[in-house]
């Protein structure tokens, strides 16, 4: 250890070398972290020198397992003959059989959770070398250390129960019959479980790629100065490309640490980078546009897969996260009775904290979410001797001993930090993996989000995040069947929030006689189903869009009421937010990819000047902004000038996030006027040749394509090959930029680094 500790520093910066630093996956991170953060530049050097260092030392040194390192480290039979003594004499003085068991198998779990502690800490002093490979994070846990090298010790049966047989061999040793068969049951539940659980989760990850699978970086510039407005204090500005000057900073600068901290000593509150959902280009996206790559710098024509890289990020977290416990989790009511999570309801008060941390206050429950089958950890807390037992994801999140705040599982037993319970110190002696389980989260309604359970545990519920104005006041929605829902936008859903069909006035909110709520605006009736809240008032002037409860909103409805632009920016915001709530967090510029692929369609009306279009066609947005030319008797028009009301007209050009024929309202100048934009703006009292439509995620492929081979690698195969043969469809091999096409030519990617097409 000391020579890698060595040979690692060499190539540090002096002021983060560190001679006592373990190199375990979390400390790697954390290494990387602080590379990062101080040398950005010469970050991708220093990871190359310790990748090279790294595979030096694999190739001369390497890690051969022995014989021994499979032997028990400890006298595990001493052990098993002190449980069977207490078992026996279980056995012999309890005569109630259902007592009986319980209390045998107590002691089963008591003894597995030992021989697991013991066999770690006698590996580690043999120097074993399957647990260097356990401890330094690079393949197993502990539990399957210890079924490897001691013994499994429990299964359980295809209901997730703790099956009353205990196994005394390892398998290193060898199961017996009786052992085996007993690990038959969890095993076959499992893969089962793993079947139906990811081909529902999957079929969502693939439907997110084809849409983005052209997505390549195609040019280096780009060619606007449009974009989108961020707050100087968004998490995601990080790595942008600057679209209009800043703090003195010019258009085309990277935001970098530097750079950021300065526009902060500055006080600029926003500034306007480049993003995939405002670039203007008929293929892929520019480098600036994208940003910063996982390299840390601009990525080179061809070279960088944006959009199959966005929605692997944004689609892998929502199939594998949760924070979510396992459904039989008892929750202290505020009654002081007891209830499992999955039997909990709306309504039901909690026991929580109160937001200055003195207090237990009662928070009423507003939803209960089933979270599926989950990868699930038992973690063993220790408070005064006595341990308690939870069996949750990874994610989840406990509140620390003495403050306000909470932290992932793993996170505070690698930190060695304590929880509350009941104002005693608590901490995480042992973490186990149990395998797939179902599992549950609940939304209670307080400001910290933290609950107690059975044990005394303060535990954290699904998080709340505020995002485009079209979160809900009470209802937090979360979880794959909402996200799903969104991003998908079938026709009929619940939770659905009604949007102002036209501008006015509130007229009446009146009671619906099937249940719900009818909100009048214009003689326009809107309905909002009966858990919704209503977040307008009679009276009250609206606009064409607004949203008037709460409630998950139709993407659809955002772009036939908004256009095509306010609708991806929606998908991105909207998008974020479920994910959030769901733990399972999409980085900002990755949902805008996925927004600029998927968002992207519009029906031709009037062919007339826009190519070789009948009306009715469905063709590709991205492709005819860049070729698009205004109408003749557009304007340019200075957003100040007070001669001229803009409100209604058609924009001609795109500006920010908006797209060619947003119809403007007053909010969107509002919105173009505080972000200090003093262009011209190119408009029309006439509305473009072609109106924005939403096409469901699993038909963007086809809606508007004419390449039949990018057809025929698009669902629906049957029908687009009908389609396809009828209408003549052909396919321009020399300039497809998408992958599932090319890959199957001779010349596949000859000329990729220099065109970004394969």
């Amino acid at each position: 250890m000391k020579a890698i500790q060595y040979l690692i520093n060499s190539v540090l910066p002096e002021d983060i070398r560190d001679y006592t630093r373990t190199y375990d996956t979390k400390s790697i991170n954390e290494l990387q972290s602080l590379i990062a953060e101080k040398y950005p530049d010469r970050y991708r050097d220093i990871m190359d020198k310790l990748m090279d260092i790294a595979r030096k030392s694999v190739y001369y040194s390497g890690q051969t397992l022995k014989l021994s390192d499979f032997k028990p480290p400890f006298d595990k039979e001493a052990a098993l003959e002190e449980m069977h003594k207490e078992v026996q004499f279980l056995r012999r003085n309890i005569k109630d059989e259902n007592k009986k068991n319980k209390a045998i198998m107590e002691v089963y779990e008591r003894y597995a959770t030992k021989l697991e502690k013991d066999t770690l800490n006698a590996a580690k002093e043999k120097h074993n070398n399957l647990y260097n490979s356990v401890s330094s994070g690079a393949r197993g846990s502990p539990f399957q250390l210890k079924a490897l090298i001691t013994t499994p010790a429990l299964y359980t049966d295809y209901k997730g129960r703790t099956i009353p047989f205990f196994v005394k061999k390892s398998f290193g040793e060898g199961l017996s019959i009786p052992e085996y068969l007993a690990s038959t049951y969890g095993t076959r539940a499992s893969t089962i479980a793993i079947k139906k659980s990811t081909a529902k989760f999957g079929g969502w990850g693939k439907s997110l790629f084809r849409p983005v699978a052209n997505m390549m970086i195609t040019s280096k510039k780009d060619l606007s100065n449009n974009g989108i407005d961020l707050d100087i204090d968004d998490s995601s500005l990080y790595g942008r490309v600057l679209a209009r000057p800043a703090g003195g900073f010019a258009e085309g600068t990277i935001v970098d640490r530097d750079v950021l901290n300065s526009l902060k000593t500055k006080g600029v509150k926003t500034v306007i980078v480049h993003s995939p959902i405002a670039t203007v280009s008929p293929e892929g996206i520019s480098a600036e546009a994208f940003g910063l790559d996982y390299n840390k710098r601009l990525p080179r024509i061809g070279e960088f897969h944006a959009g199959i890289a966005a929605a692997t990020s944004v689609s892998e977290p929502a199939i594998q996260g949760g924070l979510c416990l396992h459904q039989d989790t008892e929750v202290m009511l505020w009654s002081q009775q007891f209830k499992k999570i999955k039997d909990l309801k709306p309504g039901e008060k909690v026991i929580s904290i109160s937001k200055d941390g003195k207090s237990l206050v009662p928070e009423e429950i507003i939803s209960v979410i089933d979270q599926n089958i989950r990868n699930v950890y038992e973690v063993i807390f220790s408070v005064d001797d006595i341990e308690y037992s939870v069996v949750c994801t990874r994610q989840h999140r406990f509140k620390i001993y003495g403050e306000l705040k909470d932290l992932p599982v793993q996170e505070i037993f690698d930190s060695n930090l304590c929880l509350d319970v009941r104002g005693d110190p608590a901490k995480i002696t042992q973490i186990r993996y149990v395998g797939l389980q179902h599992c549950f989260d609940i939304e209670i309604s307080g400001d910290t989000h933290l609950f107690v359970l059975k044990n005394g545990l303060l535990s954290h519920n699904s998080s709340k995040h505020e995002a485009g104005g079209f979160k809900g006041k009470k209802r937090t929605f979360s979880g794959f069947n909402y996200i799903n829902q969104f991003f998908e936008s079938p026709e009929h859903y619940k939770s659905r929030a009604p949007l102002a069909e036209s501008d006015g006035r509130v007229e009446r909110i009146t009671p619906a006689p099937q249940g719900g709520t009818y909100i009048v605006v214009n003689g326009i009736e809107h309905y909002a189903d009966p858990d919704s809240q209503i977040e307008v008032k009679e009276g009250q002037e609206v606009e064409q869009g607004d949203q008037l409860s709460d409630g998950l909103v139709d993407l659809e409805d955002v772009i036939r009421l908004r256009g095509l632009g306010e609708g991806r920016r929606v998908f991105v915001e909207t998008g974020k937010q479920l994910l959030d709530d769901s733990n399972a967090p999409a980085h900002k510029r990755n949902l805008e990819v996925l927004a600029r692929g998927i968002v992207d369609k519009v029906e031709i009306t009037d062919p007339d000047g826009l190519g070789d279009y009948l009306p009715g066609d469905i063709v590709s947005y991205n492709a005819l902004e860049a070729s698009y030319v205004p109408d003749k008797d557009a304007k340019k028009v200075k957003i100040n000038d007070k001669n001229v009301n803009l409100k209604g007209k058609y924009l001609q050009a795109p500006v920010l996030h908006y797209t060619i024929g947003t119809k403007l309202t007053n909010k969107m100048l509002d919105h173009i006027k505080r972000t200090g934009i003093t262009d011209e703006l190119y408009v029309s009292d006439k509305e473009p040749g072609f109106s924005p439509v939403y096409v469901r995620l699993r038909e963007v492929p086809n809606k508007g394509n004419t390449d039949f081979l990018e057809r025929a690698n698009a669902p629906y195969q049957a029908k687009n090959y009908v389609e396809s043969a009828v209408r003549g469809y052909k396919t321009n091999i020399k300039d497809n930029i998408d992958p599932f096409v090319r890959m199957s030519m001779p010349d596949f990617a000859e000329n990729v680094d220099k065109t970004g097409r394969f």
